[in-house]
């Protein structure tokens, strides 16, 4: 292939044209050596249906609408490096975590411990994972920036899978359908692909109709879309798994969220989009081939639009019904905004949620209520009956990029590495972990107010169509950074319950109540000053127990590591 070279005054939009030509000889050279799909590809296909849209959830007990037991949290530290996707299974005991360190983690929800680790040296991801699916069977299906599938079996300490090789670049999104016997992963190649995980995960089928990188990816029921970096949509026919229609410009920019609509009684399905550009359309997701094929030409014509929604890029959306059977249209925008849309009065805003203080990264709906996480770490619950905010909690010490609720646990995961399990139901408890939170090991007594003052539900009437949440974070600067010293806290106590235990087990090692110490804590000792004035902290490393506990001893290993290489820790 030629060689494309980056000159020194190129920038960002150079270097997605250059990713472009890259995959385009890519997908030629392959072509040429008849390896680029597979047998199936411009085969019809028929897909099955996707997963269908849950049943209206019955309402929350009122303990969510006042916020967790412990406004701390259970902290589960899992990497160094940022936390960038999630799924919970369908059980909601387990929730599995990939980030940046090129593994996943698997989380009991119930006593916030990690069961078990999806890396090894001959097993995983080799870059960034980017999305992850639990199948209802246990296994795991991952997907990462070094452009393969893996899938992982089932099993308390299985950390083994197979690979799922064919796309050209990274991976952006993978859905399931409602059998889960089949999966749907989209990918920087600008292609879709089918792969059969009743047998081991071979491959099926190779969609193809986008001419630029694939971001996002809706299947429900009998609708299947799919978005790309040029703001196009594609929908998809799933009796033939071809496109219904060419692609059709929806946004300008980056299309940047995608959602299926619920089903209407004797209608057609309904595909909902966000972009860049901050408008928010609806589409229908059966429009006739020759139909779209001139809606294409003319631009597209979307079945409802709202531009303005957001100033700036649509982040996430999310269609929902409550458990009254009403239906809502929620956005979480890059303005910091949370909206309201009513589909039935042609997406008018009924309420505005203007708590947040900066981009509003993941968004989740459950019942009658929806959480959101923004990049500072907070984490608000809005009510969606009334658009009130019902409280807030610190979550992240950056960015909360994924959030999601079970019946009686809610889960946060971001930049910071760690995630955060908030418990809803003592009644649901383990004995184990009531057993620890009453012998003090889980820290302080349980708290059973919010970290952040509630404010009170305001029923929004229907001519209040931009009605906005009463603030929900108070003026005053102790009760502002309350959810602040919460999440930090948290961290204060696990460190506190590590101590603790490292001091138990080198009493036992030593027959005596002294305190002993190890080779680890004498290099924490001569070199926490060193690596503490290195890393920029000033801190100082202290004992194994008591002193001063800002740093870790992992932390110093890294600090004096950093300063003596002079280049960040790699995970190899």
């Amino acid at each position: 292939m030629p060689r494309l070279g980056l000159g020194p005054d190129k920038g960002a939009a150079f270097g997605h044209e250059f990713a472009d030509a890259y995959l385009a000889q890519v997908g030629e050279t392959l072509g040429i050596l008849n390896l680029a799909d597979g047998a199936a590809d411009g085969a019809p296909f028929a897909l099955p249906r996707g997963v269908r849209a849950s049943a209206p959830t019955a309402a929350l007990a009122a303990r969510w609408l006042a916020g967790p037991l412990d406004a701390a949290g259970a902290l589960v530290d899992l990497s160094d490096r940022p936390l960038l996707c999630m799924d919970v299974s369908t059980d909601g005991h387990t929730a599995v975590i990939g980030g940046a360190d090129h593994g996943l983690k698997e989380v009991g929800l119930r006593d916030a411990r990690v069961r078990r680790e999806l890396f090894s040296r001959t097993d995983g991801h080799r870059e960034w994972v980017s999305c992850v699916r639990v199948l209802p069977d246990g296994r795991v299906l991952s997907g990462g920036v070094d452009a393969k599938l893996c899938l992982w079996d089932a099993g308390a300490r299985s950390a083994r899978c197979a690979d799922l090789v064919g796309h050209g670049g990274s991976i952006s999104a993978i859905r399931l359908s409602e059998s889960a016997e089949l999966a749907l992963s989209a990918s920087y190649d600008k292609t879709l692909r089918a792969w059969h995980l009743s047998r081991a995960g071979a491959p099926a089928a190779t969609l193809r109709a986008h001419n630029a990188p694939v971001l996002e990816l809706a299947w429900r029921g009998d609708a299947l879309a799919s978005g790309d970096r040029a703001g196009q949509l594609v929908r998809w026919d799933v009796a033939t798994g071809r496109a219904l229609s060419a692609p059709i410009s929806a946004h300008r920019g980056h299309l940047t969220a995608l959602d299926v609509a619920a089903e209407p009684a004797g209608g057609a399905p309904l595909v909902v989009s966000g972009g860049h550009d901050g408008a928010v359309r609806l589409w229908d997701a059966r429009a006739s081939a020759g139909a779209g094929a001139g809606a294409a030409a003319a631009g597209g014509r979307p079945a409802l639009e709202a531009t303005g929604v957001h100033t700036g890029a649509v982040n996430a959306l999310c269609w929902h019904t409550l458990p009254s059977g009403a239906q809502l249209l929620v956005s979480a925008g890059a303005d910091a905004l949370i909206r309201l849309l009513e589909p039935r009065r042609s997406l008018a805003a009924v309420a505005t949620c203007a708590q947040h203080r900066t981009h509003v990264y993941s968004l989740h709906c459950r019942a009658d209520l929806a959480f959101s996480g923004a990049g500072d770490g907070v984490l608000l619950a809005h009510d969606l009956r009334t658009g009130a905010c019902m409280w807030g909690l610190g979550a992240n010490r950056a960015a909360v990029r994924c959030v999601h609720a079970t019946d009686d646990s809610l889960v946060a995961a971001g930049d910071d590495g760690c995630a955060l399990v908030f418990r809803f139901g003592e009644a649901a408890e383990p004995a184990e972990v009531r057993a620890r939170a009453a012998s003090g090991e889980a820290g302080a007594a349980r708290a059973h107010q919010p970290s952040v003052a509630t404010a009170a539900p305001r029923r929004l009437g229907p001519d209040a169509p931009g009605a906005t949440c009463p603030a929900v974070l108070p003026a005053s600067a102790a009760a502002a950074s309350q959810g602040a010293r919460a999440y930090a806290d948290s961290r204060k106590q696990a460190m506190e319950r590590a101590a603790l235990i490292r001091e138990q087990r080198r009493a036992e090692a030593t027959g005596s109540g002294e305190r002993g110490g190890d080779a680890l804590d004498a290099f924490c000792a001569r070199s926490g000053s060193r690596a503490g004035r290195a890393a920029g902290t000033g801190v100082v490393g202290a004992g194994p127990v008591g002193g001063t506990a800002a740093q870790s001893e992992l932390d110093l290993l890294h600090a004096a590591g950093d300063a003596k290489f002079g280049r960040p820790r790699r995970r190899v």
